[in-house]
């Protein structure tokens, strides 16, 4: 059984569970972007939006890294700091 698919009930997908991969920031980056700046992690989450919800389940293909996010991924101390709060590792 794929992503996509799952057993059918009236409000959805019945399966509660599904396979998930998280890209993570392990490092902060100096330089170029090393795979080893980041961790791929495998958990499972819920694909079940609650009934009446104008939510959006969004499942991503690809991962694109823009040259601005160089700023985002680099250590709190950069000359951009001020400019853009660099993300915490781990996230």
């Amino acid at each position: 059984m794929n992503r996509s698919e799952g057993k059918k009930t009236e409000g959805g997908l019945s399966n509660p569970m599904n396979p998930n991969k998280q890209i993570v920031l392990e490092n902060h980056v100096k330089g170029y972007l090393k795979e080893s700046d980041f961790e791929m992690r495998n958990s499972f989450i819920s694909f079940e939006i609650p009934h009446g919800s104008k939510a959006v389940l969004v499942i991503n293909l690809y991962l694109a890294c823009d040259p601005y996010m160089r700023h985002l991924l680099s250590s709190p101390n950069n000359e951009f700091a001020s400019l853009l709060t660099p993300l915490p590792t781990g996230s």
